[in-house]
């Protein structure tokens, strides 16, 4: 059966695609941690680095991705809006990341040990999906097996690698969930703007 349904397009019209506002660039959700604990991932990956000899360069900012997606400036305001009404429901939490992983793609993860609290934002930000497949850019990609990022090496990997260390420890420690965060870019090798800090509730 043909598909006789109309495409999505602003009010405008054609010419109102030209306008800053209307063209699509690339936004992620992900979270951030406190300062302190930021602070204490930084430590991690330097470790890792002094212990592993290779050239890894630490993430200024540690963070765990959680979705990517096309978007316009257009849609923020709604965006912004759906993430208030979702923050503000859930309580902050903490989240227990267990040793880091040199991942073949070069990045260095700290996965999530327990993912139930977790788990609960995302089905929460479902809703957000629909509102984006409305406005015609296409869908959600959403992280598998979201972890934390804090390091990235150019040196390519067969296989993941854990501390390269003989005798290291179990490496844990506690990244507090306290505010979801929106960014966009306009091309993938862009340095991301934030639009949007949404604190959980207290």
């Amino acid at each position: 059966m043909k598909d006789t349904t109309t495409p999505w397009q602003p009010a405008g019209g054609r010419t109102q695609w030209a306008e800053p506002a209307w063209r699509e660039r690339l936004y992620s959700l992900s979270l951030l941690p406190e300062a302190e604990s930021g602070e204490t991932l930084g430590r991690i990956a330097e470790d890792w680095r002094t212990a592993d000899g290779r050239s890894l360069a630490a993430w200024p900012i540690p963070y765990i991705p959680l979705a990517t997606f096309t978007g316009r400036e257009a849609m923020e305001e709604t965006l912004t809006r759906w993430m208030q009404r979702i923050c503000r429901t859930l309580p902050r939490f903490d989240l227990r990341l267990a040793q880091p992983t040199l991942l073949p793609d070069g990045s260095l993860k700290m996965a999530v040990a327990e993912t139930a609290p977790l788990q609960k934002l995302i089905d929460r930000l479902d809703v957000l999906e629909t509102y984006i497949k409305s406005c015609g850019t296409g869908g959600v990609e959403w992280t598998r097996n979201p972890g934390c990022r804090i390091g990235r090496t150019a040196t390519p990997q067969r296989r993941p690698q854990t501390h390269p260390a003989e005798t290291a420890k179990i490496l844990e420690t506690i990244f507090p969930v306290h505010c979801l965060t929106l960014e966009k870019r306009t091309h993938a090798e862009d340095g991301s703007e934030k639009v949007y800090l949404c604190p959980l509730s207290p």
